[in-house]
């Protein structure tokens, strides 16, 4: 989109050394919109990719968070052969 910014307003420059007042007026008002529509993306993109990498949550004392809730912690562990027909598997000691 950025490309298409530039193109414009190359083409505005030119028509406007060239002495088209309307091309060049038009030109530049395309490659103003666009450069607004690609700013906000842009600061879209920045805030979507900030919140996606944000570091995971820690309790007061500094450990991580291991809650079953958290997106990278509380794993919950695999159920051993002879625990197939339980609902709870049992934990190794």
């Amino acid at each position: 989109m950025l490309y298409w910014v530039f193109v414009f307003l190359g083409t505005a420059i030119i028509a406007s050394l060239r002495g088209v007042g309307g091309m060049a007026s038009t030109a530049a008002g395309i490659a103003q919109i666009l450069f607004f529509v690609f700013l906000i993306a842009f600061v879209i993109a920045l805030v979507m990719g900030s919140a996606r990498h944000r570091p995971a949550g820690r309790d007061p004392a500094g450990e991580p968070d291991d809650s079953p809730d958290s997106p990278i912690g509380g794993r919950k562990p695999r159920a051993a052969p002879d625990d197939r027909g339980r609902t709870h598997p049992r934990r190794a000691a």
